[in-house]
């Protein structure tokens, strides 16, 4: 496995209790990568950042070892899907664009944060078996923003963005998860992207966390579901 944006290694962790072995693990941040080697001292790792080819430790995603599983835990802003999908196809990354009326919308450190093209140029590469993203729930709205609500998009660039890794070769799922169905002692939300080489089997991806039920007065197997549907924000919360 190759860990993108691995952090202090969480998200690592969890990979090489599935069983798998990470043998890459790159982030931007230097103190980060340092202790996410000392935690993992058998992955290598490399100080790089992923996104801005102006820095001084630029490396593409393209230049990561292959790997079997793919992890990335991005983060992203609503950038418009032309720009986002001109940069893909050319090979560049949200630094390089020209664009007068982009410039004056967005910051510096929002181009930063566009980490999902990275996935993109790794699917494209080095097609890994599996890839796992995880994010936000807010990622399912990327796109142009809406009039008058400064941090919603129209989702029409993460619409995008899941057509480009299907004409990949890639199956995929999204999971809504709350970190307490783990264990862990917070209340969470997340958003899970997986993604598998449609020449396999869909993996078994269902979770039923132990939840009290009023109406049996006993623990249930609990089924995720959502009465109203994901709203455009992409904000879900347990409950």
């Amino acid at each position: 496995a190759v860990d993108a944006f691995s952090g202090f290694g969480g998200l690592t962790q969890g990979i090489e209790l599935a069983g798998f072995d990470v043998i890459m693990a790159a982030n931007h941040n230097e103190y980060k990568v340092r202790v996410h080697e000392a935690n993992h001292p058998n992955a290598e790792h490399w100080i790089a950042d992923l996104v801005n080819r102006e820095a001084s430790d630029y490396h593409s995603a393209r230049d990561l070892p292959t790997a079997d599983l793919f992890t990335a835990g991005i983060s992203c802003v609503n950038h418009s899907q032309a720009n986002t999908q001109k940069a893909y196809e050319e090979g560049l990354t949200l630094f390089d664009l020209e664009d007068a009326e982009y410039e004056a919308r967005v910051t510096r450190s929002e181009r930063d944060r566009a980490t999902a093209i990275c996935v993109l140029q790794y699917a494209a590469q080095h097609h890994p078996r599996v890839m796992l993203i995880e994010c936000t729930t807010e990622f399912a709205s990327w796109g142009q923003l809406v009039p008058g609500k400064r941090k919603v998009g129209d989702g029409s660039t993460y619409r995008w963005w899941l057509k480009q890794l299907g004409l990949l070769g890639y199956n995929h799922k999204v999971l809504y998860l709350n970190s307490m169905f783990f264990g862990v002692g917070q209340s969470r939300d997340r958003g899970y992207w997986v993604f598998w080489d449609k020449k396999l089997p869909a993996p078994d991806l269902d979770h039923r966390p132990e939840s009290w039920c009023e109406k049996c007065q006993t623990i249930v197997q609990a089924v995720w579901s959502w009465k109203t549907g994901v709203p455009p924000t992409g904000s879900v919360r347990y409950g």
